[in-house]
């Protein structure tokens, strides 16, 4: 990880300002750290996201939410070791409307309310 630079002038800043940047560089730090290890991990995992146009996966840590607002869709994938090879998936808005288009294709939205 790069060190974040520091400039000679914040020796002069109040100290609430002086705080609120070390805590912001400390901060940037932490989510560097966060996105380094999610996508140098090579550990497999259950589960992983994978661009299309790479076959590099990125393997997420277990015990994670997976968030999606999409247009009106907002889903909360809970990302554990699902019982019995299921995945469960929770609407965060309204009731979950499951369209199924295929034997190994549904599509999934939330209700409007």
């Amino acid at each position: 990880m790069r060190a974040l630079q520091t400039d000679v002038r914040e020796e002069k800043l109040p100290k609430w300002a002086a705080e609120a940047l070390t805590d912001l560089r400390r901060k940037v730090t932490e989510l560097e750290t966060d996105i380094h290890n999610l996508v140098s991990k090579t550990t497999v995992a259950p589960f992983f996201l994978q661009r299309f146009q790479t076959t590099n996966p990125y393997y997420l840590p277990e015990n994670q939410r997976l968030l999606f607002d999409w247009k009106h869709t907002k889903l909360d994938l809970n990302l554990r070791e699902a019982k019995h090879g299921r995945l469960t998936i929770y609407s965060l808005e309204g009731s979950l409307i499951v369209h199924p288009r295929g034997a190994n294709v549904v599509e999934l939205e939330s209700e409007r309310r």
